[in-house]
């Protein structure tokens, strides 16, 4: 049935049900004697009516005042039915056709931006689960309804927050008309189309933890031969990747016990792209790492940077050997990675500057103080790019991760003005590591157990930046 309202009089709609000149201009509308206006819905509220106003005859939502939902004094008007004359107090129960049903926890929107970005009045939550009456919807861009919220079983408009159109994400809703499913036109996937194929009986997990030690609802016992849609992925730690499940021929969310995001055991998959696989995560990704200090002085002397008297180690040689690791690690996955020499007389400056055309530039240091001092952290320049603090909080969680018996305590990521930055390109992510304080380091053995855990931490970040 079609519903419309006709005023008999000028009168004014309004936000509350008080004297119409009492309320500020944004808060009323005034509309002429005859105006005939469609309805979505409505109910009486004291002597006034609360409406809720449909689209014009070119399918374009009315709003005012951008609201669609507003208070008119009830003599004031005439409420139509299919062109005739009824009372509103005794309006026939409808209740919508259709129905929406929300199969993960996501948002109600006043427009298609990302719900965590919207003022709390522009959006609202609904739970996987809930069941919402829709009068009509309509598909808007890629991935987006825009629905207007029906009747419900008692008759009663059903609205959030004043208003009863709101957009929403589409591959996470079911539209059903009279309890069958209504079939919406898939949205068409743009780009590669990437899946993880199980070579192996495997798991999915809620975290890198080992699967037996997971209760039943963080992990999901995936078979052999299976292959899972996923938007996105990005290296969780060496062992596992950490992936967000995609959408299925259908246009709908691929849901795992209700969740979106997994971990998965590396050696156990396989990653495809457009069917293919994807062999090396980094082919075509450049890196640069420093080794620092090495370089001559004007006097001919070589710079060993930070010294360990005891153990006869220096700085120069443990991150040259970091370096190595590195280049090994990352040269596996497909990346091309350059070491600059340390035994040269370039300047700082002039060293940073060899990163031009890289993906990131990452200077290698170990630090010292008094010999009792412990520690890791990661420099970015003051000010930072974006990427740089990309690349320095990949880093600085991965050698966190590596040195989580706290032995050597994070000590953060830090902005600072250093000659070495200077040179790097501005399209360039580039940080300096500072992996532990080799001067408070008691045995050759910790030394080269943490200096072989820092260069693979340091891979690690560098994989995850490239990556993500």
């Amino acid at each position: 049935m079609v519903y419309q309202i006709r005023l008999k009089f000028d009168t004014w709609l309004k936000q509350a049900t008080v004297q119409g000149s009492s309320l500020p201009d944004s808060q009323r509308q005034f509309l002429d004697g005859g105006t005939v206006l469609p309805l979505s819905g409505f109910e009486t509220v004291g002597n006034h009516l609360r409406l809720t106003f449909g689209k014009d005859g070119a399918g374009d939502q009315i709003f005012y005042k951008g609201r669609n939902t507003w208070f008119v004094y009830e003599p004031a008007v005439e409420l139509l039915r299919n062109g005739q004359v009824v009372d509103p107090q005794t309006r026939e129960s409808e209740v919508s056709a259709y129905t929406m049903r929300i199969e993960l926890d996501t948002w109600l929107k006043q427009s298609t931006a990302q719900g965590s970005s919207l003022p709390d009045d522009q959006r609202q939550l609904v739970r996987a689960g809930t069941s919402l009456p829709v009068n009509s919807f309509t598909v808007v861009g890629t991935f987006h309804l825009q629905v207007a919220l029906g009747v419900d079983e008692r008759g009663q408009q059903v609205s959030f927050k004043g208003k009863n159109t709101w957009f929403i994400y589409r591959p996470v809703v079911e539209l059903l008309k009279n309890d069958e499913a209504v079939v919406v036109p898939p949205p068409p996937i743009r780009g590669p189309k990437y899946s993880l194929a199980f070579l192996e009986d495997s798991l999915l997990k809620r975290s890198t933890a080992q699967g037996s030690m997971l209760p039943d609802g963080d992990k999901h016992f995936v078979a052999r031969g299976t292959s899972l849609p996923i938007q996105r992925y990005e290296v969780a730690d060496a062992s596992h990747w950490r992936v967000l499940l995609g959408l299925d021929a259908n246009g709908k969310q691929v849901l795992v016990k209700g969740r979106t995001t997994w971990f998965a055991y590396r050696p156990a998959v396989e990653l495809l792209k457009d069917g293919l696989p994807v062999e090396k995560s980094l082919v075509g990704r450049t890196v640069v790492l420093d080794p620092g200090h090495g370089e001559f002085s004007s006097a001919g002397v070589n710079d060993p940077g930070a010294v360990n008297r005891r153990l006869n180690r220096n700085e120069r040689d443990e991150v040259r050997k970091q370096a190595n690791i590195i280049q090994r690690v990352l040269g596996d996955k497909g990346a091309t990675v350059r070491i600059i020499e340390n035994n040269t007389s370039l300047s700082l400056r002039a060293i940073g500057a060899q990163a031009r055309g890289a993906d990131c530039f990452v200077s290698l240091h170990l630090n010292a103080v008094n010999q009792q001092v412990q520690g890791h952290e990661v420099f970015v320049a003051n000010p930072p790019t974006t990427a740089d603090v990309r690349l320095a909080n990949a880093v600085n969680q991965a050698l966190d991760g590596s040195f989580a018996d706290g032995d050597v305590p994070n000590r953060g990521v830090k902005q600072r003005r250093l000659a070495v930055f200077e040179g790097v390109p501005t399209a360039t992510a580039a940080i300096l590591t500072e992996a532990f304080f080799i001067d408070s380091v008691t045995s050759a053995g910790t030394l080269d157990r943490w200096n072989d855990a820092a260069a693979r931490a340091i891979a690690q970040g560098i994989e995850k930046f490239l990556t993500s």
